[in-house]
């Protein structure tokens, strides 16, 4: 045993059983804290696991994890810091390892996708229609991933028409019945994806490097067409007024002019309320999720979104009830008087 930096590293072989079965000793090495054992002795263990086991298939997982372990944990204070490269050699195994389309090859594909999307784009599609042409799983949720991947490519890329394609694709998910599945856990993933998809291109589009009309024509483009989405249309809302923002600001500093009619079309969207976005010609209306998206914008939750609904209908509702309490009253004190007086008389 070796204690560094107020870390004990414990020696490999104390991370092992040598009678403990595959599953034991890889459910007993996730449980290890990095902070505790070191990095670079778990690796050394999962290593060796891998190593005694090296007909197993499923040894395919320990490698995923090892490559975990080189992009997930980050210790400054122990000197750990993420090894992109070790990873990326660690997924590759993992990929050559495991059952060609099992779930375990296409978790190593995707992640190995997101590795090299921005140095080598073409590699990553590549990667990508591979899942495609031999995944296992032929889910619609596999391929709503797939999609929204293509659409990360093309936004590094800068090519945002044809991340606005993918985002469309998405978006109508559902027009194609076939598309639902039956399990709600797969649907509500389905349905976070997809809202991902619409933020994230929203946020695109607002930054989009393009004359203020064009990027809220886009904008609005994109909210009419899909108005069954009250979260796309949030999002939208939100892109329109950081535009109006940036033109006002823009104005103010006398940075640069623009025409009545740029103004007027960033207003005229703004007075649109949601109600005649849910008019327009789209999909079926996608629940409400309380979650951040890709492009770290956070989407409302349903509490708030009812609380916005009832807030302003408090105020008439007490006043009623007041009102009704008064009545009742007054009712009241009239039959009790009425009765006195009739005592009195008789």
């Amino acid at each position: 045993m070796i204690v560094m930096l107020g870390m004990i590293v414990l020696p490999a072989s104390q991370l092992l059983s040598q009678d403990a079965s595959f599953d034991t000793q890889l459910q007993y090495l996730r449980t290890q804290n990095v902070a505790q054992v070191g990095r670079d002795s778990l690796v050394e263990a999962y290593d060796k696991l891998i190593t005694k086991h090296a007909d197993d298939p499923r040894v395919a997982e320990a490698m995923l994890e090892i490559a975990a372990l080189f992009t997930s944990v980050e210790r400054p204070e122990l000197e750990i810091y993420p090894d992109p490269e070790k990873a990326l050699v660690w997924l590759q195994k993992a990929v050559a390892t495991a059952v060609e389309g099992s779930p375990t090859w296409i978790k190593a594909q995707f992640s190995i996708s997101g590795h090299v999307r921005r140095s080598n784009p073409q590699e990553a599609r590549r990667i990508l229609d591979n899942i495609a042409a031999k995944a296992k799983d032929k889910s619609s949720l596999l391929r709503a991933r797939i999609e929204h991947e293509y659409q990360t490519i093309c936004i590094d890329e800068g090519d945002l028409d044809a991340a606005e394609y993918h985002c469309r694709r998405l978006l109508g998910w559902y027009a194609d019945p076939e598309r639902i599945p039956n399990i709600e856990l797969e649907k509500a993933e389905i349905d976070y994806i997809t809202i991902a998809a619409g933020a994230f291109m929203m946020s695109q589009l607002r930054h989009a490097p393009w004359p203020v009309k064009k990027r809220v024509d886009r904008i609005v483009k994109l909210m009419k067409d899909y108005g069954g989405s009250a979260a796309l249309y949030r999002n939208g809302q939100a892109a329109l007024k950081s535009i109006r923002e940036e033109v006002d600001s823009d104005m103010l500093s006398e940075m640069h002019e623009y025409p009545d009619e740029t103004l007027q079309d960033i207003d005229g969207a703004l007075a649109n309320d949601a109600s005649d976005q849910r008019k327009a010609t789209g999909t079926p209306i996608l629940e409400e999720a309380s979650a951040e998206t890709s492009s770290g914008s956070p989407i409302p939750d349903e509490s708030t979104r009812t609380s916005e609904k009832v807030g302003p209908a408090l105020p008439v509702l007490t006043l009623l009830i007041f009102s009704v309490t008064i009545i009742l009253g007054a009712v009241i004190v009239w039959q009790l008087l009425r009765a006195k007086k009739q005592d009195t008389h008789v």
